[in-house]
């Protein structure tokens, strides 16, 4: 009797558990990475991959073929290789639909990790091809870092960031490609796989994938895109979290000193541009059009993120 208790109780925890195989997803992002393998938006491949790795090209190629399929309803069919060098057949997919070039040169170089311009350039292309439509800007704001943006890429980097699909780093700067080795070290340029499926979220929800009826509007979701970007509290005593139209908060009891040093040594990783830092009290930081505001004192740290 006691060994099938134990069974039953063996088969809820797997039947309640999260069934996707993604290593190093942050806690914040978990429910957005569900949602993108319910809605069938992520290949096989990366179900099992360490979503904290930087993309690699032939993996946003086979992201943008996967979100092509899903969204349009249509089978990608593969091109012959214009490419100098071996591909996938995701990668052919991918040009047949004319998502993807050889950016620079005449190889694809899928295994290399890709550029936040070149994601950008894939990403509005895959747009295109689903909605049929330009993406394209007739006017925009431009960046501080324009110059570093490559030609082929510059009206794709623009729209892309002007609907919200991919964020500007703080400082009006886009971050287009690596210039400098230490960029190199830090991955400056680059995309974590699990941002890269945050966007494609973003521009799934943007295009109409989602049927739960609020998600059209990506105005509809700041709070919840607030309340993704908190990092990951794994001290204390979280409280639940508040979640307003434009802003996310959470309050956390029976926290150090320390606690709240280490909490903001996280947050630099994702916020970083510094807007006001009172020692030991208060980190408060911007990410493109999205701050966050970390407050301690007397054993209570509230985070809030909040886009403005």
């Amino acid at each position: 009797m006691l060994k099938k208790i134990i069974a039953i109780a063996v088969i809820i925890v797997m039947l309640g558990s999260n069934v996707y195989a993604y290593n190093g997803v942050s806690s914040w992002a978990e429910s957005t990475l569900d949602k993108a393998a319910d809605e069938k938006l992520v290949p096989d491949s990366l179900l099992n991959s360490n979503v904290s790795d930087m993309i690699k090209k032939g993996e946003c190629a086979s992201l943008c073929v996967r979100f092509y399929e899903t969204v349009s309803g249509k089978t990608a069919e593969s091109a012959a290789n214009p490419f100098k060098d071996e591909v996938s057949d995701d990668v052919l997919k991918a040009a047949a639909l004319g998502i993807v070039g050889t950016f620079s040169g005449d190889e694809f170089g899928e295994n290399s990790v890709a550029s936040r311009e070149e994601i950008a350039d894939m990403m509005a292309k895959t747009y295109a091809a689903v909605t049929g439509t330009e993406a394209v800007l007739s006017d925009k704001t431009v960046f501080a870092d324009d110059d570093l943006i490559s030609g082929w890429a510059k009206e794709s980097v623009y729209f892309i960031q002007d609907k919200g699909i991919i964020h500007i780093i703080g400082s009006n700067k886009f971050a287009p490609r690596n210039t400098s080795e230490e960029q190199i070290r830090l991955n400056y340029a680059n995309m974590s796989i699990q941002k890269a499926l945050i966007s494609f979220v973003r521009m799934y929800d943007m295009t109409g994938g989602s049927d739960d009826g609020g998600d059209k509007n990506p105005e509809d979701n700041i709070g919840k895109i607030c309340l993704s970007m908190i990092p990951k509290i794994d001290f204390g005593t979280a409280e639940e979290p508040v979640v307003g139209k434009d802003s996310a908060s959470i309050k956390v009891q029976s926290v150090s000193q320390q606690d709240y040093y280490d909490y903001v040594e996280k947050a630099k990783t994702s916020f970083r541009e510094v807007i006001y830092i009172l020692e030991g009290q208060n980190y408060k930081a911007r990410e493109g059009e999205y701050t966050i505001n970390i407050v301690y004192a007397n054993g209570v740290l509230t985070v809030e993120v909040f886009k403005g």
